[in-house]
């Protein structure tokens, strides 16, 4: 009867172990999944800023070749850093806080004869920020677009 007594107590106490060794590798596999799920949003979350990025800086080379189209002479004038807004035809200067969606920075960067004589370089780049920026470096992520505008119509006018 004693051994018995023993046996079950010993079968208790290892049950218990059991349990307990269980628990641990359960809860290391589920930091390690947690882990995994948190970093996927991240990325994915950066992989969208980044498409809605290089749409805007698209979009700001457009409205660039627009304003070109629309008076050659005036275009040749442009020769500095400015400000696009969202939905803008209009160059501003101010290009310290957001200019899109509260969230967006976008800079365009005309050089005129940067590419060749008559052809201007013509940089779009758009900038934003995100939890791993570090301390100081307010927009830490960009996406730009560089292309070549020629400042001269090929076009005749009748």
């Amino acid at each position: 009867m004693k051994d018995k007594m023993k046996i079950k107590k010993w079968a208790n106490g290892q049950t218990l172990i059991e349990v307990l060794v269980a628990l641990g590798i359960i809860s290391i596999i589920v930091t390690a999944l947690a882990s995994v799920v948190v970093t996927s949003m991240n990325n994915a979350q950066l992989s969208k800023n980044q498409n809605q990025a290089l749409h805007y800086a698209q979009e700001g080379v457009e409205v660039l070749r627009q304003l070109r189209d629309q008076d050659y002479v005036a275009f040749r004038d442009y020769n500095n850093t400015f400000c696009l807004d969202k939905e803008s035809s209009v160059l501003g200067t101010d290009c310290t806080s957001p200019n899109i969606d509260n969230f967006f920075l976008r800079k365009v960067t005309i050089v005129q004869s940067g590419c060749s004589a008559d052809v201007a370089s013509v940089a779009v780049s758009v900038l934003w920020t995100d939890g791993k920026c570090p301390a100081g470096n307010t927009f830490c992520r960009s996406s730009r677009l560089e292309t070549c505008l020629s400042t001269v119509n090929q076009v005749p006018t009748l």
